[in-house]
């Protein structure tokens, strides 16, 4: 094939195919019939993990025809113990056969993966031969699909056929390649011919793709995505399939168009016989150059005087019709040094003192900074959560999902860190005096939060981010003294001269110098408890309503229009405010890309929240729409406004009607 058309932005790359090759001998070849063939591409994926299952949500939501890997499928040491937990969990729909205890399989085989250095480890390959049915000795091989050739390489140095260029393999690889006819030839591996990551480039893989007729070169073992021009043909590496762990890069390798490590993703690539398009997913990369440029016209400054550009705050208005994508900076000109960076790491914690302590209720954030705000000024705290702590807290929501199971005391509401661990993440405050807000961003990205949410104006962590980021933070406070304490449910209040003086657990008592209840909106028991030892209690208005649910691509064309799809802009999100006979209906937690899940917290109630992955990729978004419930609500449900507690029995009665619909 002579050499196709290129067009290009940071994360999507689009080919266009230009003549025709001699004919294939492929060990595998299936007819697609539709027009365009979709496939995922997965790199360094296989822990069962939170972000390991937020990639695989996101490729299922794709609803590709075939998932390829770019290795790695088996971590730590590619056993057969390990193998379905850490790949058939997310993927068993794509494998056939499949034997395995997550679920059905395929019909027909849409999952070809590639050996990484893992799936190598004690006691070999054995596991992942014995796994899978592939074409060919398994290790390497190729298939065609519809107008896609594909070539699967063992590229670790222990593959049995060699992996250098006077190797078996290689001498396969450059026959097949040559003989290809199909419109287009995708070479996948694991080890990267070139790379600007921690492993860096492999030489023994510097085979030259290009002269046998690759169009494009896929990769993986370095935990970034890095897009490489060379030879006239590109490569890719993709790491961010799903290890929590990603790398550093470096010193650009020659060639080296567009690099990211800030996010787990996946690769999906559409392929037509005249055109193919690669796009990483989330699409969050900015054109350097384009920006550098942009804001020395806005300086009125010469591009060559302009020696950096620094974002500090990033929003897209999609008003009245045109997409603008609005960027705060700063301008570094050349002979001027550049800023210091802050140096986002926890802070330091002074030696606790005080006796008792101050007890916190719930380990959800506003818990958790509780105790952060006191540990800063050396004040000792004990917090008390009802659940559990972040791991086993996701087996309860697994028997939540796949068997209906629900355990009132540990659910997407209560257990560390809140409903935001699991249900989305997003970090926003509509309360007019908000206080330090930078403060507690910079504490969240110093505990692994990406350093994106310091500069957006609607940040998002993701809910498969945040759990490691709570940990982390868990980990710093009890490192200084703070008491973390799960599945220790409080039950009243010690008092004595109408002062508070502790708190009651089931069968003893803690002492306390004072009581913060940070008990989240779910805690129905603690008001109850509260109004009946006659603290005075306030009824406030609420809002109520349904979850609504439709394509992403939907919302993505109503909001971006034809620029829908723009690597800038990721997935679009709404916001709707409506009156209607003196009663406010508006939208509320619109999740880009995200999924509904079940939130009740008491048996005989169903309610749904939403949530979105740090990549907002899924197929669907979702938002809650409510209304507004204040006295005249209540008195329509033959509730007395009069009752402190009336608000609370309308919510129970509206979840136990669902559940029983």
């Amino acid at each position: 094939m002579s050499s196709p058309h290129r067009w290009c932005s940071p994360l999507l790359l689009v080919l266009a195919a230009c003549g025709s090759k001699p004919t294939p001998g492929p060990q595998l070849r299936v007819e697609h019939p539709g027009d365009t063939l979709r496939f995922a591409v997965i790199g360094d994926y296989g822990l069962a993990s939170p972000e390991e299952e937020a990639v695989a949500h996101m490729v299922e939501g794709w609803a590709p025809d075939l998932v390829i890997t770019l290795g790695d499928n088996n971590y730590p040491d590619g056993r057969a113990s390990t193998i379905d937990e850490n790949i058939g969990q997310y993927y068993h729909a794509f494998i056939h056969p499949y034997r395995g205890r997550y679920g059905e399989g395929a019909a027909e085989n849409r999952f070809f993966p590639t050996l990484g250095n893992h799936d190598w480890h004690t006691p070999g390959p054995w596991p992942y031969l014995d796994y899978f049915d592939l074409p060919g000795n398994e290790r390497y091989y190729d298939l065609v699909w519809g107008p896609v050739h594909l070539f699967a390489l063992d590229s670790d140095p222990n593959e049995p056929d060699g992996s250098t260029l006077d190797s078996e393999q290689s001498t396969w690889l450059r026959e097949r390649l040559t003989a290809s006819t199909s419109p287009w030839q995708v070479v996948y591996m694991h080890h990267p011919p070139y790379s600007s990551g921690d492993h860096g480039s492999t030489p023994r893989m510097h085979w030259p793709f290009a002269q046998w007729g690759a169009d494009v070169v896929l990769s993986g073992h370095d935990h970034h995505y890095e897009r490489i021009e060379r030879d006239g043909i590109t490569y890719v590496v993709n790491g961010l399939g799903g290890k929590p762990e990603r790398y550093a890069v470096g010193r650009p390798v020659a060639g080296s168009a567009v690099r990211f490590n800030e996010a787990h993703g996946a690769m999906l690539i559409e392929a037509t016989p005249t055109r193919l398009e690669l796009r990483v997913h989330p699409d969050v990369v900015q054109d350097d150059q384009a920006l550098r440029r942009a804001a020395a016209k806005q300086a009125r400054l010469p591009e060559a005087e302009v020696l950096a550009v620094l974002v500090r705050r990033r929003a897209i208005d999609a008003r009245r019709g045109r997409v603008w994508l609005q960027l705060a900076v700063d301008l570094v000109r050349r002979g001027e040094a550049m800023p210091a960076e802050p140096a986002l790491a926890p802070v330091e914690l002074p030696a606790l003192r005080g006796e008792p302590p101050v007890v916190v209720v719930g380990a959800g954030p506003a818990g958790m900074f509780c105790a952060w705000a006191l540990a800063q000024q050396g004040i000792a705290a004990v917090v008390l959560e009802r659940g559990k702590p972040v791991r086993p807290r996701r087996h309860d929501l697994a028997a939540l999902a796949k068997r209906g199971e629900l355990n009132p005391e540990s659910n997407y509401c209560f257990g560390e860190g809140g409903a935001g661990t699991f249900s989305d993440g997003k970090l926003y405050t509509r309360a007019h005096k908000r206080g330090d807000v930078q403060q507690v961003l910079d504490a969240l990205v110093g505990y692994g939060a990406p350093a994106r949410i310091l500069v957006d104006a609607r940040p998002h962590i993701g809910t498969n981010r945040l759990p490691r980021v709570i940990t982390a933070m868990r980990e710093h406070l009890t490192s200084a003294g703070v008491g973390l304490h799960f599945e220790r449910r409080v039950e009243g209040l010690c008092t004595a001269g109408g002062r508070v003086t502790g708190v009651r657990l089931h069968g003893e008592t803690i002492p306390a110098r004072a009581v913060v209840l940070a008990v989240g909106h779910s805690a129905r028991d603690v008001t109850a408890w509260l109004h009946a030892a006659g603290v005075p209690l306030v009824p406030k208005p609420f809002a109520v309503g349904v979850r609504l649910e439709h394509p992403q691509a939907l919302i993505d064309d109503l909001q971006f229009g034809p620029l829908a799809g723009h690597p800038a802009l990721g997935a679009a999100s709404y916001r709707l405010v409506e009156r209607a006979c003196g009663v406010g209906s508006f939208s509320f937690c619109m999740c880009p890309g995200g999924f509904i899940v079940p939130a009740a917290t008491e048996p005989g109630g169903q309610v749904v929240n939403g949530w979105s992955p740090s990549s907002r990729g899924g197929r669907y978004a979702n938002s809650g729409f409510v209304t507004e419930v204040g006295p005249d609500q209540l008195r329509a449900a033959g509730l007395s406004p009069d009752d402190v507690l009336a608000g609370l029995a309308l919510q129970r009665r509206l979840e136990q009607a669902a559940f029983e619909a």
